[in-house]
């Protein structure tokens, strides 16, 4: 009676090792899986085409006629870094299609970061950053850079990159392409 009930002593403890297999993992191996994942710099990067609202004429001559002049469409750029609170991030240059910008920065301090598109017709949300307890920095490109290289691989550069130093050491983070945004209308 002594040997069955140490044989089902053992059936019944077998089933227990895999869920301190689970236990260790999550103990140990998540944490650590988690710690190298917070130490990356993510880049969020739309573009919205904006179009001019009127059409606006010029009168040419003194005969009355006149040439329409069409406004160029501009762009705005949303572009947004999160990384985590653990880092001390400094931005140093913003480069969008090969040219060098000086950037305003602005700590967002709310999560998500939506964008309202508010037209005649019907109004859209669209969410830039998903909700986190990272930072996230809002970029701004303001003043550009003059910038002695040219490159001739216009092809193959990205269409953002983002140079930052993280705890003192110089990195980037870039965007093939920016996502695009529907388009707005200037009022």
């Amino acid at each position: 009676a002594e040997q069955k009930s140490n044989s089902q002593t053992l059936v019944a403890n077998y089933p227990k090792q895999p869920i301190l297999k689970k236990v260790f993992n999550t103990l140990i191996c998540v944490p650590i899986a988690t710690i190298c994942l917070a130490q990356q710099v993510q880049l969020f990067a739309y573009k919205q085409a904006v179009v001019p609202g009127a059409r606006q004429t010029i009168e040419l001559n003194e005969d009355g006629t006149s040439k329409e002049i069409r406004r160029s469409a501009k762009q705005n750029l949303f572009i947004y870094l999160k990384y985590p609170t653990t880092l001390e991030l400094q931005v140093l240059e913003v480069i969008v299609e090969g040219k060098p910008f000086k950037s305003r920065t602005e700590a967002i301090h709310k999560t998500p970061v939506v964008y309202k598109l508010d037209d005649s017709l019907q109004q859209q949300n669209f969410t830039l950053v998903q909700k986190t307890n990272c930072r996230v920095l809002m970029l701004t490109p303001i003043e550009e850079i003059p910038s002695k290289n040219t490159s001739s691989a216009e092809d193959e550069r990205p269409e953002l990159v983002v140079v930052y130093t993280a705890n003192g050491k110089k990195s980037e983070i870039s965007a093939t392409k920016f996502r695009h945004l529907p388009r707005g209308i200037l009022q």
